[in-house]
């Protein structure tokens, strides 16, 4: 309130003081950086974090950017738009992980960040996150070979039996036992996933020259 001695007010009494924020903006990362996940625990969660507290409505993008995961086969993520009101400093999102039959090695999902609005982009480790996927099926199993005989100077057919599939290539290193009269040439198998539950694979036995 305005007291007036002598005088009398103008033509305008109130006067706007405007204030210019020149604090930069708060910095978005991930943390943690990375994360380690059973491929039986199907839902994911994933954090970003503020360096400061803001007023105003932030935002920023999320997607896929690499890794040796297949989208849409080992997971279901798609990207999206985390929006933080004034006062949050935190957000999360998750991600699906599919829980196949398959055994395989770990894969990874390496996760961005794009497209800042009144925020920006961390300069260092935090702006990217790799989720490691650790598979839980058991190794294929390939049934024992039942002794037989051969005649000296024949050879001889070993059917191997698959009992499960595998998503890498194998190798068999096969070694006679008999001092070592005997040839038993190794033999590598490679399954990609296509092969049939007990696929039969030939091992070639010989006498040694």
């Amino acid at each position: 309130m305005v007291t007036y001695t002598n005088t009398s007010g103008g033509i305008s009494t109130e006067y706007t003081l405007t204030i210019i924020d020149d604090d930069d903006p708060p910095i978005i990362s991930f943390s943690p950086i990375s994360k380690s996940s059973s491929e039986s625990v199907t839902l994911v969660t994933i954090t970003t974090t503020l360096s400061s507290v803001s007023e105003k409505i932030l935002s920023a993008d999320y997607s896929v950017t690499g890794g040796t995961a297949i989208s849409g086969i080992d997971d279901t993520l798609i990207g999206g738009t985390l929006t933080f009101i004034p006062g949050e400093t935190s957000k999360s999102f998750t991600c699906n992980v599919a829980d196949d039959s398959t055994e395989e090695v770990s894969e990874t999902i390496l996760i961005g960040l794009s497209n800042f609005v009144n925020v920006s982009e961390t300069t260092g480790s935090g702006s990217s996150f790799t989720l490691t996927i650790m598979d839980n099926d058991s190794p294929v199993y390939i049934s024992p070979v039942s002794e037989q005989t051969t005649h000296i100077n024949t050879a001889t057919n070993i059917a191997l039996s698959v009992t499960q599939t595998e998503a890498q290539p194998l190798t068999l290193i096969v070694q006679s036992s008999d001092s070592g009269l005997v040839i038993a040439n190794n033999i590598s198998i490679t399954c990609t996933g296509a092969e049939d539950i007990g696929s039969n694979y030939m091992l070639n036995v010989s006498k040694r020259p």
